[in-house]
C-alpha cells in the first residue's frame, strides 16, 4: 500500500493535503463529512468529495 503524500494537496479550498486527510481517516472518520469535520476537506466547494471516498476507501 502506498503512503500518502503531504505534498499532494486535495482541498485546494482549505490547502488540505493527502496526508491530513488520512491521518483523519485512521482516526475514525468514515465519510466525506466525517473527514470534513476532522480537517475542512470537502467543505467549500465540495469538488474534492470523490477524492475523499476514495481516500476512505483504500485507507479507511
Amino acid at each position: 500500500m502506498f503512503e500518502p503524500d503531504p505534498d499532494c494537496v486535495v482541498c485546494v479550498c482549505h490547502d488540505v493535503s493527502e496526508a491530513e486527510i488520512v491521518a483523519v481517516i485512521r482516526t475514525g472518520a468514515g465519510s466525506p463529512q466525517a473527514v470534513g469535520d476532522g480537517c475542512l476537506a470537502g467543505t467549500g466547494c465540495g469538488s474534492c468529495v470523490e477524492a475523499l471516498h476514495e481516500l476512505i476507501e483504500d485507507f479507511g
